[in-house]
C-alpha cells in the first residue's frame, strides 16, 4: 500500500520484542509498556483502513493482498500481545 514509514516502524518494534531477554531488567532498546501499547495502536489503525480498503474493492487480487496483509498484522499483534503479558509474570 505504499506506506512503508508505518511498515518501518512495526518491524523495528517486532525485531526488539524478538530479542532474548538475559536479565529481568530492561535493556536499553527493549520496548516499554506504553511503547508496546502504541504499537498496538498503530496495527489497529493500519488493520483498520485495510479493512476500509477491503470493503471498497472489488478486485480480488487486491483484495488477497489486503486480506494477507490483515493476517500479518494480526499475528505481529498477537506477538505484541504476549510481550506486554510477559511484563506481567
Amino acid at each position: 500500500m505504499g506506506d512503508t514509514k508505518w511498515q518501518v516502524d512495526i518491524m523495528a518494534t517486532l525485531q526488539q520484542m524478538q530479542e532474548p531477554q538475559s536479565k529481568p531488567h530492561m535493556k536499553k532498546d527493549e520496548c516499554t509498556e506504553q511503547e508496546l501499547w502504541q504499537c498496538v495502536d498503530q496495527i489497529n489503525d493500519r488493520m483498520l483502513v485495510l479493512y476500509n480498503d477491503l470493503k471498497a474493492t472489488d478486485d480480488e487480487d487486491m483484495q488477497r493482498e489486503l486480506l494477507d496483509q490483515m493476517w500479518r498484522l494480526k499475528i505481529a499483534r498477537v506477538e505484541v500481545f504476549r510481550k506486554i503479558r510477559s511484563i506481567y509474570l
